[in-house]
Formats: structure tokens, C-alpha cells, sequence
């Protein structure tokens, strides 16, 4: 993770250029659209799946106006939608679906990185599948119709603003349970599975300063996974997560 983290740091200019010339413009076949709206429906059978309706049901833009609990503190105040697709055409295979898409406290969009318990993605694979799918939002937006659809889907909540013409800045939220950040950050000074070395975390956290000035500011959260009184899963608790030399 460390020679990967200094060659993305390394070439980040140069990627983050190519990432968003290959992201696709748009929805480009005729009826398709972003799905930022989103119905009840029977939950899925998929693990992260579910999760993601969890928590889009839990931080909704209404959840969020009757409990009065943001997401994430000023990064992320609603979930407007889960699974959103990006791919321009159906026979486009090298785009899929953002997990989950909130939005800032002006209501402009923030992309979020799922990931189950038990999930053996590194903090980098996580970092790197967010950065390319906020590189994605920012051409959809500047030069597709994601703007106009967004517009559309925040004013039925009520919110009556012009968005800006370009987005300048996408804040990226890695999102997984507490036990998987307790087993990738462990114990100080002590080698246990799956945690990331000491002396991996400067060259990562300096990846992660650098994703920020180029307008794609990184986040790490945590959330608690548990049983309703019904037996159902529930998610709560969400909270930002430090890194060992973090700021």
C-alpha cells in the first residue's frame, strides 16, 4: 500500500486528468436518468445493497429534516440517492454504480464508498474507487445532465437554488463499519491481520492533503451495524475516523 499510495501521489495530476476524459458525459441513451429519486421497495437481497438503502432511508433528505442529525457534521447533511448510475450507454461496461450519493450543506453532491463487514479492500483501493467516481460527478455536472437533474431532484425537497455551472470541488466519503476501521488502523507498534503499517499512514495521509487541493477532499467514516427489536439490520452511529498522524 505504501509504493502504491507514493506512485498515485507521484502521477495524481496526470491520473485525475485521464480519469475524468474517460468518464462518461452523461445518460445518453433516451428515458435514462441519474435515480436520484428513490421509492420504497422490498429490501435487497444483497448485503451491501441493503446497507445502502439503510442508510439512504436513515439520512434521507426527510429523515434528516425530522431528526435534525446530519450524516457527517458539515461534510455530507442527506443521502440523495444509492446505486446511481454512471455508465452513458447500456453497453458501456467500465462505469457502474456509486454506492451512495449525499449532499453538502448547500446541496451540492458528495460521493460515498461502501464498503460490508468483512471487506478486504485497502484504504487506498477505497480512496482510488471514490476519487474516479467523483472525477465522474464533475464531468456528469460541468458537461452533462446530471446538474439539471439534480436541480430538479433537490428542488422537489424544497430547495430552491441555482447550482453553480461548474463543480469545482466533490468531497469523497470511505465508508465502512467500525470493526473493519478497527482492523485496518489497529494497535500501535503491533502487527495483528489486516492492519495497515505505521509507517504507511504518511505517505497515505499525504495523498489524502493532495486529492483535497485538487478539489476532491477525502473523508473517512465509520458506522455501527446492528438488530432492530423486529430482528431487522440497522445501521447507526455515524462518525468520522482518524488516522495514526492524521490532523
Amino acid at each position: 500500500m505504501k509504493q502504491h499510495s507514493k506512485a498515485l501521489l507521484d502521477t495524481l495530476n496526470v491520473k485525475l486528468e485521464i480519469t475524468y476524459a474517460r468518464a462518461p458525459v452523461g445518460r445518453e441513451t433516451r428515458g435514462q436518468t441519474y435515480e436520484l429519486q428513490r421509492s420504497e421497495k422490498p429490501d435487497p437481497s444483497i448485503r451491501e445493497r441493503l446497507l445502502e438503502k439503510l442508510i439512504w432511508k436513515g439520512w434521507s433528505f426527510q429523515a434528516v429534516a425530522d431528526h435534525g442529525h446530519p450524516f457527517l457534521g458539515e461534510t455530507c447533511r442527506f443521502i440523495q440517492t444509492y446505486q446511481m448510475p454512471l455508465r452513458g450507454t447500456r453497453e458501456d461496461r467500465r462505469w457502474g454504480m456509486i454506492d451512495l450519493v449525499g449532499a453538502t450543506p448547500d446541496s451540492l453532491p458528495v460521493v460515498i464508498e461502501l464498503k460490508q463487514e468483512g471487506a478486504s479492500d485497502t484504504p487506498l483501493r477505497m480512496l482510488a474507487e471514490g476519487l474516479a467516481y467523483a472525477c465522474a460527478v464533475r464531468k456528469a455536472w460541468n458537461e452533462g445532465r446530471l446538474r439539471a437533474e439534480w436541480a430538479a431532484a433537490t428542488k422537489k425537497n424544497g430547495i430552491h437554488r441555482e447550482p453553480e455551472k461548474i463543480l469545482p470541488t466533490v468531497p469523497v466519503i470511505l465508508l465502512a463499519p467500525v470493526d473493519f476501521w478497527r482492523k485496518t488502523i489497529g494497535s500501535p507498534g503491533r502487527r495483528t491481520a489486516g492492519k495497515v503499517r505505521d509507517d504507511v499512514w504518511p505517505v497515505f495521509i499525504e495523498l489524502v492533503r493532495q486529492c483535497g487541493v485538487h478539489g476532491f477532499p477525502i473523508h473517512f467514516a465509520q458506522f455501527e451495524i446492528g438488530t432492530a427489536d423486529d430482528g431487522a439490520t440497522k445501521v447507526s452511529d455515524i462518525s468520522e475516523v482518524r488516522f495514526p498522524g492524521s490532523p
